[in-house]
């Protein structure tokens, strides 16, 4: 299974000081309900199932009051890429201070034959990304029971992470005062999966989304952007008279 990272470039303006990467930002969420996004590139097929299953029941939008409305507008507040390589996105509102001709959210493997449950899990987390949610493993309250030296070898294969690397993306938590959460949610869909060898045995816990939203990742979308909205449903009722 692929891990996703974070963007490739940095924005000094909001990152300064702070590790970029469901812990929730206390500064980067959104003010608004409705947030606009655009392709950049990728293949009709694959931004079709993405904007299908964004407006379908499982999606971020079906528990809270947050809506995804795409666009063709450079302009949009989240610009997405297919570039070959990684999966990431900037945490909420750091993407308004990314250059217009730049993407704030990228589907790095991505293709025609990609399973539909594979597409689910990665724009759940990047999306989570952008409304303003940050990796969960890496929360305060996590307090993951770490094989260090076993974590250090996979990076430096899959990544060409050095010690410092994986030190600060993946062992550093967030500050406490950049984070609103009181637990830590080890199914969240905004925590990695993470293979028993890189825990120790002191470790019970499986850590890892299933894929989909958690209980907690809704109940938390929701306290942060409100209820979702109601989509009525016209029904034509038949009235009966009885003389």
């Amino acid at each position: 299974m692929p891990l996703f990272c974070r963007p490739p470039y940095e924005v000094e303006e909001v990152v300064s000081g702070i590790n970029p990467l469901l812990a929730v930002s206390r500064t980067r969420t959104w003010r608004k309900k409705v947030l606009t996004a655009a392709f950049i590139d990728g293949t009709e097929s694959v931004r079709n199932r993405i904007v299908e299953f964004i407006n379908g029941p499982s999606f971020w939008s079906a528990y809270c009051g947050i809506s995804i409305v795409f666009v063709v507008d450079s302009s949009a507040d989240i610009r997405i890429s297919f570039e070959e390589g990684a999966s990431w996105s900037f945490v909420g509102t750091e993407a308004q201070l990314v250059s217009r001709d730049r993407p704030t959210m990228n589907f790095g493997w991505f293709n025609d034959s990609t399973e539909d449950r594979e597409i689910a899990r990665v724009v759940l987390h990047e999306f989570g990304h952008a409304l303003g949610f940050y990796h969960e493993h890496d929360s305060p309250l996590a307090d993951i029971q770490w094989n260090k030296p076993e974590v250090y070898k996979a990076y430096a294969k899959t990544h060409q992470y050095t010690v410092d690397d994986v030190d600060r993306l993946v062992f550093t938590p967030y500050m406490k005062w950049d984070t609103e959460q009181q637990e830590f949610d080890w199914e969240s869909i905004m925590c990695y999966t993470i293979p028993s060898s890189w825990v120790l045995p002191t470790e019970t816990r499986r850590i890892g989304s299933k894929g989909f939203l958690s209980t907690i990742d809704r109940l938390r979308s929701r306290d942060l952007y409100g209820a979702p909205v109601v989509k009525w449903r016209h029904t034509y009722m038949p009235i009966v008279c009885n003389n």
